[in-house]
Formats: C-alpha cells, sequence, structure tokens
C-alpha cells in the first residue's frame, strides 16, 4: 500500500471535523502507511490562538494537536469559558504547555500563567512553544508540585503517551521503567515572583498523583484562594474518590462531561468507576451558571 501523506489527512480532518474515534480509528488500522515530515511543523489549534511546534507525530498529544487543533476538548472549552484578561492561571502537570499556551493568550499580558512541569524534556517542549508565541507572561518552573519538598523520581511508563509520566513509587512495576530523577515542593511552600490575591484557574493533571499534590496545598485550598480547580480522578492510578472529594468543604463540586457540569454530592453510588475530570466552584461564585451553561460555546 502506497505512503499516505500525514499533512493531507490533517487538512481533511480540520476540513470537515472529523471526529478524534474516527481519525484514531484509521491511524490505528492504517497509521503504518502515514508518512509525516521528516522536521518539526509548527500547527495552529483550532481556536487560532495560538501556534505549537510538533515533534513526535505519533506521540499521543502531539499527534492530537496536529490533527485535530486540540488536546482534551472539554477541559480546554472551560478553560476558554472561565479565564479572562488579567487573570491567573496555574497549570500543575503542563505537559507540552497546551493549557499553558492557550491561557496565556486568554489572560493576555495583564494576566499570569504559572506552569509546573518536572521533566526535562517536557520542560523544553513548553520553552520553545513559549518562544513560538512570543509569550512573556509565562512562568515555567522545572518542579513537581507534592506533599513534601524534596526528591522523587518521576516514570515515564509510555514513550508515546508523555502525559502518562508519573511520581507513582517505584515497585516491581514501575522498577525497569524509564525515569528522571526531579525535585519536588509543596505548593504552600512555593515563592511566588509575584503572588496574586486570586487565582482564576488551577488545573492539576499529575497522573494519580493528584492526592499528594492538594496535600502540599491544602493551606491555599482551605483559604479559598482559588476560585476555580480542575483536577482528575483515577482509581486505577491511586486517586481515592470521596476521600479526594471531602478535602473541598467550601466548594461546589462537578464531574465534568462532553456537555455538561454534573453536581457530585458525595455520594460514592453516583461517581463512575473509571477516570474522570473533577470541576471544583467555590461556593456561591456568582459565574458558575454560566459556566454551567458551557454547551453553548
Amino acid at each position: 500500500m502506497p505512503k499516505i501523506d500525514a499533512a493531507l489527512i490533517q487538512q481533511i480532518v480540520r476540513r470537515l471535523s472529523v471526529p478524534g474515534r474516527f481519525l484514531y480509528g484509521f491511524l490505528k488500522r492504517y497509521g503504518d502507511q502515514v508518512h509525516y515530515p521528516e522536521h518539526p511543523t509548527l500547527v495552529q489549534d483550532r481556536y487560532n490562538l495560538a501556534q505549537f511546534e510538533i515533534s513526535n507525530y505519533r506521540e499521543y498529544i502531539q499527534r492530537s494537536i496536529y490533527y485535530l487543533g486540540y488536546w482534551e476538548i472539554r477541559e480546554t472549552r472551560l478553560l476558554r469559558k472561565i479565564l479572562r484578561p488579567g487573570d491567573t492561571f496555574v497549570d500543575v502537570g503542563a505537559n507540552i504547555g497546551w493549557f499553558s499556551i492557550l491561557a496565556a493568550q486568554l489572560v493576555q499580558e495583564q494576566g499570569q500563567v504559572l506552569a509546573f512541569e518536572p521533566s526535562e524534556v517536557l520542560c523544553g517542549l513548553i520553552r520553545r512553544n513559549i518562544e513560538v508565541n512570543g509569550l512573556k507572561n509565562i512562568q515555567l518552573e522545572k518542579l513537581a508540585l507534592s506533599n513534601r519538598s524534596g526528591r522523587a523520581q518521576l516514570i515515564f511508563p509510555s514513550a508515546i503517551n508523555q502525559g502518562a509520566a508519573t511520581l507513582r513509587p517505584v515497585d516491581s512495576e514501575t522498577s525497569a521503567l524509564p525515569s528522571e530523577e526531579i525535585e519536588t515542593i509543596r505548593f504552600d511552600e512555593y515563592d511566588w515572583p509575584q503572588q496574586p490575591d486570586s487565582i482564576r484557574l488551577l488545573k492539576i493533571d499529575t497522573e494519580g498523583a493528584e492526592p499528594l499534590v492538594l496535600e502540599g496545598m491544602a493551606n491555599l485550598i482551605q483559604a479559598q484562594i482559588c476560585e476555580f480547580i480542575l483536577f482528575e480522578i483515577s482509581r486505577e492510578l491511586g486517586s481515592e474518590r470521596l476521600p479526594l472529594l471531602s478535602l473541598f468543604p467550601s466548594y461546589d463540586l462537578f464531574r465534568i462531561t462532553l456537555f455538561s457540569l454534573i453536581p457530585i454530592n458525595g455520594s460514592r453510588t453516583e461517581l463512575p468507576d473509571q477516570t474522570f475530570n473533577v470541576l471544583a466552584c467555590r461556593k456561591g461564585h456568582s459565574d458558575v451558571a454560566r459556566i454551567r451553561s458551557w454547551w453553548t460555546l
């Protein structure tokens, strides 16, 4: 079978708004026949907010941005719905910088973005994307947030999914996997360059290390400095659901679905078994009703 040009697939996917599930099905079947560029490519996101340099076309996140122009569309919708010019956004587990770069454009020059990413390789990709977009309002920290300040091992369980890197303990399952020694810090101990009075949105995606991250920012949560907190719960990766949710007595909690935000009332039976994302909203926040109507976006 002759090679299929990746750029042609990209044009078709974007012009016809092909859903990701159909694209991934096609690539699973014919991926070996796809010819990718030999050099990094700059691609525009679907919202015309920023450009991203794609260098690994088979890596899961970069592949999605290359073909579809987005990554994690539900959470990206929320980001665009919540952030305003002048806001502060904190990105914990920034990966290649998808959310950080978009956020920097949304909050504009008068706002600020603080991105935490412990991986040396991923920090390099973020720096490149910051440079490509000429951004001056992102503070990148090569650190992992955790429940203690010190050193830890960052485990890389997948070569084709850089977003799967995790602080899971080294055991019989992870000891043979590639790893990188990194620095960890409690967010409550972090010395801000310019500490804001309020954080509009804090996003956490640390592949099962969310309990450690949240424990290390207990004072910040208790003080309700964050208006909105977006985080992942994964039983498979070690995030116990109800104990984790109990950390937010001053927040209303919502499970994120494709077209709505479903209230979480603390019942074990109402939570799905699979991985899902949660939006914590400071109780009584005036923007909650507008944000819950996000399917009009």
